[in-house]
């Protein structure tokens, strides 16, 4: 789902873009279509750190990741994502019902690994599992990366995962014309975290619902795409804000010492996609009322 956030690192204060410009540069020489930058891309990285972007087909993704010498990061990122999206149209030629459902879609077991996760994280909120592409393909992206670098970010579309050794700000934004004035501190210890949006207002994104943002933090980028869809699906009136925090605390694992430690043992084993670690903290805005629920350490910017 397309998302209306930005990373920045803590310290040196980033600015955002004047504009938006076409590019066709990456670093370490990965194919990238020639198109429009999204400005909230214009954050910068630490000293030790690099970016970079990757396109492929419709996905488009902005890695931030720790320098290390010999690894050309955006070649294995791009391979990453070639496989992933051959996995993803090789299923549906099979299958063509997958993609265009809008309701959850069971697959059989010898189905590959990221449409079975897809397929699991969106039942569990009721939606079809298209929803969870693009938190998902960020997610299994990180998760190669990780094998060579212990600092990995990557956006898709807006949809992030992190995985730090270092606090993180993510910026929001329900106002593109305002830009950012909100984000999210990630403390360092917190990792890893994923923050996917769904907007009925913002981006290309399917939405049946009429809210400006709807941000979920989660552990497992699957479900936080999957819920953030649902959630902005059912923001239609101001009134509905209070009932989509009442959905996530149901759903959530902040709070209580027994969510704690049933969240601890959850993670001991975990079952990939099925949102094991449930919703961590969800912001959302329908009609000018803004609900934030969780662990969202909301920071001006």
């Amino acid at each position: 789902m397309r998302c209306v956030c930005y990373y920045k690192k803590m310290g040196r204060q980033s600015k955002f873009a004047p504009g938006v410009k076409k590019s066709n540069y990456t670093s370490e020489g990965a194919s990238v279509t020639p198109g429009f930058h999204r400005f909230y891309r214009k954050a910068s990285a630490h000293d030790d750190e690099q970016s970079f972007q990757v396109v492929a087909g419709q996905t488009d993704l902005w890695i931030t990741v720790r320098r290390v010498p010999g690894i050309d990061f955006a070649k294995e990122a791009l391979a990453c994502v070639a496989d992933l999206r051959s996995q993803l149209q090789s299923w549906m030629l099979l299958e063509p019902a997958f993609g265009p459902a809008l309701t959850p879609l069971s697959v059989p077991a010898h189905a590959p690994h990221i449409v079975r996760r897809m397929s699991a994280a969106c039942a569990r909120m009721g939606v079809g599992p298209m929803a969870a592409v693009a938190g998902g393909i960020a997610s299994l992206v990180a998760e190669h990366l990780l094998r060579f670098s212990p600092d990995v970010i990557v956006e898709n579309g807006g949809d992030i995962m992190l995985h730090s050794t270092r606090e993180r700000v993510i910026a929001l934004l329900p106002d593109p014309g305002r830009k950012a004035v909100l984000a999210v501190r990630i403390r360092e210890g917190e990792f890893p975290v994923s923050l996917c949006s769904s907007s009925s207002t913002i981006g290309h994104s399917l939405s049946f619902g009429n809210g400006e943002l709807a941000v979920v933090r989660a552990r497992d980028a699957f479900f936080a795409d999957a819920a953030a869809t649902a959630f902005c699906n059912a923001l239609r009136e101001a009134d509905d804000v209070q009932k989509v925090l009442d959905t996530a605390a149901e759903l959530g694992v902040a709070g209580s010492a027994a969510e704690k430690e049933q969240r601890g043992a959850q993670e001991q084993h975990p079952e990939p996609g099925d949102g094991a670690w449930g919703v961590e903290g969800v912001f959302v805005q329908c009609k000018g009322v803004v609900g934030v629920w969780g662990n969202m350490e909301l920071v001006p910017l």
